[in-house]
């Protein structure tokens, strides 16, 4: 049965309209790029950020603190964390979100989770260091911590005065790590530090 003129034209508009649709989603890197080049961003607070980004940052990077969050408007978060724990303190990590608070996971992202964990959350180190340790910083001042809080909150307050700084803290070597079963190893180098802890893997 031939459908009438009307019926047919309506069909052909829904046609085009999701094909339309199809063509205004964007890809993670696509909308990852817009927010990160976007120049109306705006400074936020934790609060702000939709719920499911909220539960994913202390579950996924718990031993990092939130540097900073901006939305860009229409389009998502970028939220700016950094390891504030372990051999890694310093790392910087940038995650987005949509405006639902989804992850968004580009290329370049999901490359940063081969290298750091499965799902891009800190990775687990299975030592500690033992205290106190000493990093220098990229402007050569010197931090020297009597625990991990201590030094942990120094750093922070070195990156918080030195905002945009992209350089990591360097651990002074030697130093002492100890294990999970409690056995100890003297560190002499980044190339000894790099073997201990591929070894947790």
């Amino acid at each position: 049965m031939k459908l009438p003129t009307y019926s047919f034209l309506l069909l052909m508009l829904i046609a085009f309209a999701s094909c339309d649709n199809d063509r205004d989603v964007m890809s993670d890197d696509d909308l990852i790029f817009a927010i990160q080049t976007a120049n109306n961003k705006q400074l936020v607070n934790a609060a702000s950020l939709p719920t499911d980004a909220s539960n994913v940052l202390p579950d996924d990077f718990s031993e990092s603190y939130l540097e900073n969050a901006q939305l860009a408007p229409e389009l998502g978060y970028e939220v700016r964390m950094r390891r504030g724990e372990g051999i890694r303190t310093g790392e910087r990590s940038d995650i987005y979100f949509d405006l639902n608070g989804r992850r968004l996971r580009g290329d370049r992202d999901r490359e940063g989770e081969r290298r750091r964990g499965e799902d891009g959350s800190d990775r687990h180190e299975c030592f500690r260091l033992v205290y106190p340790v000493t990093f220098a910083m990229p402007d050569g001042t010197e931090i020297t911590g009597d625990s991990e809080g201590e030094a942990g909150l120094a750093i922070r307050e070195w990156y918080a005065n030195n905002e945009g700084t992209e350089e990591l803290p360097v651990l002074q070597y030697p130093v002492e790590i100890i294990f999970e079963d409690q056995t100890t190893l003297t560190v002499n180098s980044n190339e000894a530090m790099r073997e201990a802890y591929g070894n947790c893997e």
